[in-house]
């Protein structure tokens, strides 16, 4: 049986050193979790529901998010590198003072999240809707829209 998100999170002894690599994850809820300081290197993740979850200072490096709902997120401090967010909801989220690299967005929604004091570097947003984002200080680089 493959190790779900989940598993993971509760088997780990410190969730500050959680590195996963290499992983697939479908169709899971992660609710009231605290994921500081993980990092995602290579995960696909498919059909989620994240909500009230706590990824400060989180890194992700070539992941892929499918079809995934981001609800009451605080994701500051983290660092995206060649990631993408295909088809996701991000709602009501902190995403204050995270570094997106060669990141793209399509067919995303965004709704009341902050975004002050990010970067953006090569990054794209395609056919993305951003209702009620706070861009404030946000250093933007070679968008593509």
């Amino acid at each position: 049986m493959p190790d779900t998100l989940k598993n993971l999170i509760e088997t780990s002894q410190n969730v500050r050193l959680l590195e996963i690599r290499n992983q697939k994850f479908f169709n899971e809820i992660i609710f009231e979790n605290i994921l500081s300081g993980a990092t995602f290197d290579q995960v696909s993740i498919s059909n989620f529901k994240f909500e009230e979850t706590d990824f400060l200072s989180s890194r992700f490096r070539d992941c892929i998010f499918k079809n995934c709902t981001f609800k009451n997120i605080l994701l500051r401090k983290g660092e995206f590198l060649k990631c993408t967010f295909q088809n996701c909801e991000i709602l009501n989220c902190d995403i204050s003072k995270v570094e997106f690299t060669e990141h793209i967005f399509k067919n995303c929604q965004f709704n009341n999240v902050d975004l002050r004091w990010s970067q953006f570097v090569d990054c794209e947003f395609l056919d993305t809707q951003l209702h009620s984002t706070n861009f404030e200080l946000t250093i933007i680089s070679g968008l593509k829209t």
